[in-house]
């Protein structure tokens, strides 16, 4: 929650459209500043009270909010991983990770966080095919008929590691470029699977961007996503 004794805000949100940053930018008043600074599909909005009244900073932050709605993860900068850490550890919640384009950039954001070793149970990168098929059992079938950058491989990549030490697993599997793969696979089409008790679902991203803003996009996408099936555990 917002700290109503400090004259700094820093909300979180993810994905946020070309229009909405400009609908928050133009919030800034006399005394008081709007900004906007992002990196992949994270974004950060810092409302400064530099000289403003209390009660025209307070009515900022809720115009922000207004504004960017459901989008919203964090009004008192935590990230993504701080909070997906956090939540674990409060509901006894273990999760593990199996990477192929994001390779290990996933899981370190996890490790990052202090208390990340009560969450964090395994971590596996198997950026080649006979590494998923080896260590994930994806079938080699599903490799052949629909690639590695696919709903179908992101999903069993995610079964690989499920089992009864690890509530969550959350898998992902795509093209980073800066040139198509193979099969002729578009630049920064991605895939995030998630496997919990009984299910499995699967998300399909199509990102813009160089290599690496590409890879952490996708690390951001898996951790909202992840964090909304915690929340509701």
């Amino acid at each position: 929650m917002i700290d109503k004794n400090k004259d700094l805000c820093i909300i979180r949100a993810l994905e946020l459209t070309a229009e909405e940053v400009d609908e928050v930018l133009e919030l800034s008043t006399e005394g008081i500043t709007v900004a906007v600074d992002s990196e992949g599909l994270d974004y950060k909005i810092i409302v400064d009270n530099f000289g403003g009244e209390e009660e025209d900073f307070f009515a900022t932050i809720d115009a922000v909010k207004r504004v960017l709605g459901n989008k919203i993860y964090s009004e008192d900068d935590e990230t993504l991983e701080q909070k997906v850490v956090r939540i674990c550890l409060d509901k006894g919640i273990r999760i593990a990770v199996a990477e192929s384009l994001t390779g290990g950039m996933l899981s370190s954001r996890i490790v990052n966080v202090s208390g990340s070793s009560g969450v964090l149970n395994e971590a596996l990168v198997t950026y080649t095919n006979a590494s998923k098929v080896k260590r994930l059992h994806v079938k080699l079938s599903t490799l052949k008929q629909y690639g590695a950058v696919s709903e179908e491989t992101a999903r069993e990549m995610a079964m690989g590691l499920k089992n009864k030490d690890n509530n969550f697993v959350i898998a992902t599997t795509g093209c980073a470029g800066p040139a198509s793969d193979e099969n002729d696979t578009p630049v920064g089409l991605a895939f995030v699977g998630v496997a919990g008790e009984g299910f499995v679902d699967v998300i399909r991203l199509e990102l813009d961007g160089e290599r690496n803003v590409i890879r952490k996009s996708v690390t951001d996408k898996a951790l909202y996503l992840l964090l909304d099936y915690i929340t509701k555990f």
